[in-house]
């Protein structure tokens, strides 16, 4: 027992400190599993500092290892093999041209993990179902155990052994977030205070979404399969590009309500009445509400 418990925590500790020294942001999992430790703050916790990575996984040992893809300026391609992502994969390529050589792992599940280096620009998950796009989590790397399978991860084409490649550019339009079909102009002047307020703010205020650098958060329709930031905060407006939606507040209510059509009439007014209903507390506290 004692000579396997050894293995495994050198394995892990010396694939954490081997990818830190490659430039890959680490983070430690509970083992046997995709999720963070309690006492972790996710993506954000990523290090390359091999002093702390020691530390960090000589006190937990069996830590699964997971690479911080926003820390690291890393987007990875994930293919999940039971959810039909290895045959959408080949689809895309066979539409989009084959992804480049790169440090490329096979999941523990099947599947595969494609690391590309993140273009600096806005992205959104335009990509079928059981494919996802990584770019600002984590993602689980080798020599990680699948929860599910008991596998481990293992890389294909190894970092050490491969550089980093860049997005192909027919992948980069299909991933990248375009530009507004409707440029925001001058705020409009308005005496109806809900329609004023800046969509930073309702966005806050009703899903708690903060903005990224580039102004997107994340869609909050309960039907939206994106999980990455796809939709832009506009100074009078908001845009998903990912399920196509937009407006100002109303609109932005009905969404996080699972509400789609068009808002008019009763549907309009009970919309209303809620945001009202809503921002009570604030008015009636005499705060500030642009």
């Amino acid at each position: 027992m004692n000579q396997t418990t050894d293995s495994t925590t050198t394995e892990q500790l010396q694939a954490a400190l081997e990818l830190a020294s490659l430039g890959y942001n680490i983070i430690r999992l509970l083992p046997r599993s995709k999720l963070p430790y309690r006492d972790s703050h996710g993506w954000q916790d990523g290090t390359t500092d091999p002093e702390l990575i020691r530390s960090l996984f000589s006190e937990r040992p069996r830590s699964n290892v997971a690479i911080s893809c926003r820390l690291s300026d890393t987007i990875t391609i994930d293919a999940d093999e039971d959810k039909g992502g290895l045959d959408q994969l080949h689809e895309l390529e066979r539409e989009l041209g084959p992804l480049p050589s790169t440090p490329t792992a096979i999941s523990g599940g099947g599947g595969t993990h494609h690391y590309l280096r993140h273009p600096g620009v806005p992205l959104i998950a335009g990509l079928p179902p059981g494919i996802h796009l990584r770019d600002q989590n984590y993602c689980v790397a080798p020599p990680s155990v699948h929860p599910d399978t008991g596998r481990r991860y293992a890389w294909e084409q190894h970092p050490a052994d491969t550089p980093l490649a860049e997005i192909p550019p027919a992948w980069l339009q299909r991933l990248a977030a375009r530009p507004s079909p409707r440029p925001p102009g001058p705020r409009r002047q308005t005496n109806d205070w809900l329609r004023s307020l800046p969509p930073e703010r309702y966005a806050l205020d009703i899903a708690g979404l903060v903005p990224n650098r580039g102004g997107f958060v994340s869609c909050p329709s309960p039907d939206h399969d994106d999980i990455d930031p796809s939709l832009r905060l506009y100074d009078d407006h908001f845009h998903c590009y990912g399920c196509n939606a937009h407006g100002g507040i109303f609109n932005f209510w009905a969404l996080t309500i699972g509400y789609t059509g068009q808002l008019a009439g009763a549907v309009f007014l009970t919309i209303e009445e809620q945001i009202l209903d809503f921002y009570e507390e604030l008015l009636t506290g005499g705060k500030d509400m642009t």
